[in-house]
């Protein structure tokens, strides 16, 4: 899964403040030219509509798809290229390779979170009620944790169809930019995950708006912080 010819990046540490800068960079790429994302986002949200309730896994893995398109579009809208389907950025093998990895990831996730959620549920019913609190904590701190650790590939995508490096290296660079702007990414973590939930409320279609100016903040950070 790694590239022949893989280019040399350096990780940059970035600003504390740049995790605002990046979503308002998002913004200002999807009001620019937003037909397109909007009808992307759409036929994601369909797709998703259809698939949820049978197979589950594939959210990560269509999402992963969607973020490595929207940064091919952001690179052709700046330089001004008509958008069609990311220039077959959708058929780039490596990106499916990479989605098929963090579906993978997530599904874990699930596994480890329900079973410490099922050991906590057992606890509350057979242990002392502050016992069963504590495990619910636990529980709960655990799936956080998962997440956060989840969000940490947020700059995968780009990097395998923009810089056309391999899975495992976009991996590990996307970890180790996040983690070496730890500031930054909460700050798009927590202000994104606000920002799909209030889209949510609306009957998901604020989705439509949501989730191309994340996925623009997404390549803008990936091309500030690994270059």
């Amino acid at each position: 899964m790694q590239a022949s010819d893989t280019p040399t990046l350096t990780i940059h540490q970035a600003p504390h403040g740049r995790g605002l800068a990046w979503l308002a960079a998002g913004w200002s790429m999807f009001q620019r030219r937003w037909q397109p994302l909007a009808v992307l986002s759409a036929g994601l949200l369909i797709l998703l509509w259809l698939f949820i309730p049978r197979a589950s896994i594939l959210v990560p893995v269509l999402a992963t798809v969607y973020l490595g398109i929207v940064a091919a579009w952001c690179r052709m809208a700046r330089g001004g290229e008509v958008f069609l389907a990311g220039s077959g950025a959708w058929k780039n093998p490596a990106l499916w390779a990479l989605a098929i990895v963090v579906g993978l990831a997530s599904l874990a996730q699930l596994m480890l979170v329900g079973a410490i959620g099922a050991g906590a549920a057992m606890q509350g019913m057979y242990s002392a009620a502050h016992i069963g609190k504590g495990l619910f904590y636990a529980f709960a701190a655990a799936q956080l944790l998962v997440w956060l650790a989840l969000s940490t590939l947020w700059l995968a995508p780009a990097l395998v169809v923009e810089r056309k490096i391999g899975v495992v290296r976009a991996l590990g660079l996307s970890v180790a930019a996040s983690l070496r702007n730890p500031l930054p990414f909460l700050t798009v973590a927590v202000l994104g995950a606000l920002m799909l939930l209030l889209s949510m409320l609306l009957l998901g279609l604020g989705l439509i708006v949501a989730m191309p100016v994340l996925a623009c903040a997404a390549a803008s950070a990936a091309d500030e912080l690994l270059a």
